[in-house]
């Protein structure tokens, strides 16, 4: 397994630059617990039948022949909640993400399921999986990326902030928190490594403020799930080292936090930061529902 190596964070840098006040609910602590580990994104597509089983998959990420049976062994296996639609449970596709944690076990890697997820990819994809309950559907209008944290360009660190965004009837943004974030390939004191997180949040968060999404909405009122999008924020300087599917990468993450507006209404998919890749949005109640506990399953 091939891992890029990691940069140390210069503590000196980082306290040059400042990306302005953040909110305190937007905010990582001061000195929090992270997580230091090597993942990898697997994209498929996967075909459920009525009755909740595994008819078919493909794994479309090339990947070691070894790995790629593992996942496929253990994916055919899995159940779901049948999938609903006109009332009727239905046979269903969907572009499924696998995602990956490896963990150096003496001479070898241990393999496991970091997290499962369905990216919402494109409007048919959409449709097949629309939640007949849904009040509305979202998708991206107008983007605009943060600025770069000088600091952190400067030592040359580059991370991901998740953000979980509420939009507003008219395709404003109503809130945003940072969900979840992660630096790529460092290393260095955790205060440090939070120190830049923050950096990385703060202009994520004050950027997505002027962002614009389409809406449509299907019945009234709007349910906050249903206007809930998950978007993450890449600071990548060299787009040839960005996080894709298929590349093992070293990262130091947060843990996840809640999003506040949802505590009386639970997420359906569990979004985190390993999950996504630069550009999506992914809705947290379109989705088809796993009734096999996976994650942490073993796989190598």
């Amino acid at each position: 397994m091939q891992v890029i190596p990691r940069v140390r964070i210069a503590l000196c840098l980082l306290a040059m630059a400042s990306t302005g006040p953040i909110q305190a609910k937007d905010a990582a602590p001061a000195v929090v617990p992270l997580e230091s580990l090597i993942t990898m994104q697997v994209d498929g597509n996967i075909v459920i039948d009525p009755l909740g089983r595994v008819a078919d998959y493909r794994v479309d990420t090339p990947v070691l022949e070894e790995l790629r049976l593992a996942i496929d062994r253990a994916v055919r296996q899995w159940r779901f909640q049948p999938v609903v639609i006109d009332g009727t449970p239905r046979q269903v596709s969907a572009k499924m993400r696998v995602v990956l944690a490896a963990t150096r076990m003496a001479e070898k890697y241990q393999v496991k399921i970091d997290n499962v997820v369905f990216p919402d990819a494109d409007k048919s994809a959409r449709e097949r999986w629309k939640n007949e309950n849904a009040s509305a559907t979202i998708s991206i209008r107008s983007i605009q990326p943060p600025g770069y944290p000088l600091a952190l360009l400067q030592a040359g660190v580059s991370g991901r902030v998740l953000l979980g965004v509420r939009i507003a009837a008219d395709g404003r943004v109503a809130e945003v928190v940072a969900v979840q974030s992660m630096l790529f390939d460092v290393s260095g004191r955790e205060r440090t490594l939070a120190s830049a997180i923050r950096q990385f949040e703060g202009a994520a968060v004050s950027a997505a403020k002027s962002w614009r999404f389409n809406v449509v909405a299907k019945s009234v009122p709007l349910a906050p799930k249903d206007m809930t999008g998950m978007v993450p924020v890449e600071f990548v300087m060299d787009r040839s080292k960005a996080d894709l599917p298929g590349q093992w990468r070293t990262v130091v993450r947060l843990p996840r936090r809640p999003i506040g507006w949802l505590k009386q209404t639970p997420e359906i998919q569990k979004i985190g930061v390993s999950d996504v890749v630069n550009g999506e949005l992914i809705s947290l109640s379109n989705s088809p529902v796993l009734a096999t506990a996976v994650i942490g399953t073993e796989l190598l």
